[in-house]
């Protein structure tokens, strides 16, 4: 679970940066052993992209 949660963080810090997804998956594979595809990291792209969106569109409250 840790290290599950650690390869997300990397993920999404590679995403941020602008790194293309080849080139990302390039990475997770090196990392992890295994062949990881383009499209499983645009898929993940797209789940952060919707957990940013949330997070940024939450409600924060009234300030009185």
């Amino acid at each position: 679970m840790r290290s599950e949660r650690a390869l997300n963080i990397a993920l999404s810090e590679m995403y941020v940066n602008g790194m293309s997804t080849r080139r990302v998956s390039k990475i997770i594979e090196s990392m992890c052993g295994t062949s990881v595809s383009s499209q499983m990291v645009s898929n993940a792209a797209k789940k952060l992209d919707s957990a940013l969106n949330a997070w940024r569109e939450r409600p924060l409250g009234k300030i009185e």
